[in-house]
């Protein structure tokens, strides 16, 4: 059985057929990397695992168009998830506002009245007279209105900007590699168990 390492060479490599064969599709997910990185890349990962049947029958070109085919659209949203713009001089934003309003009303009514017996000179009988009445109403009315608002943001730590973007630019472009080399080296070798 032959290995990918006797049939992929760097001078006759995956992915410098692909660039050749393929230069809009290429630049569209690769850009300007290295073929020739890409393909030690795979042969350094792979290389000395068995070829399959499609890299042994086929040549390098017609490999390549199928798998270009059967991957370019899957790889092409992979680069669009990892190229998504966030905030990164702020990824940690928390806030909450809370409003609160309480509001209430006592009424309070108070009536007071003094009646005194009075005896007139010719009756035996007393009468009754209102002498003092007092009437106090008191009407109470609060209303409070209570607003909380938190915001945290921030990075954690004291890591300057320039090397947080970097390193994250970085990750996702040696991720997006690696999904690609694994992808190929997945359709041209066999799986070692």
């Amino acid at each position: 059985m032959k290995k990918v390492k006797e049939i992929i060479t760097l001078d006759n490599g995956f992915f410098q057929v692909f660039k050749t064969q393929n230069a809009t599709e290429y630049s569209s997910i690769l850009s300007d990397t290295d073929p020739k990185h890409l393909d030690r890349t795979l042969l350094i990962l792979g290389g000395e695992r068995y070829a399959s049947p499609l890299i042994k029958e086929y040549n390098i070109e017609d490999v390549v168009s199928y798998i270009v085919i059967n991957n370019y659209s899957k790889w092409l949203k992979f680069k669009e998830v990892l190229e998504l713009k966030y905030n990164v001089v702020n990824p940690h934003e928390h806030k909450t506002t809370t409003t609160q309003e309480k509001s209430g009303e006592n009424i309070n009514t108070f009536q007071e009245s003094e009646k005194t017996a009075v005896h007139t000179f010719d009756s035996v009988e007393a009468t009754d007279k209102d002498i003092d009445t007092t009437e106090n109403t008191d009407k109470t009315t609060a209303t409070e209105n209570v607003k909380v608002v938190v915001e945290t943001s921030g990075n954690n730590g004291n890591i300057p900007i320039t090397k947080l973007i970097s390193d994250e630019l970085d990750l996702r472009q040696k991720q997006f590699i690696n999904i690609i080399v694994k992808d190929v080296l997945k359709e041209i070798s066999l799986d070692i168990y």
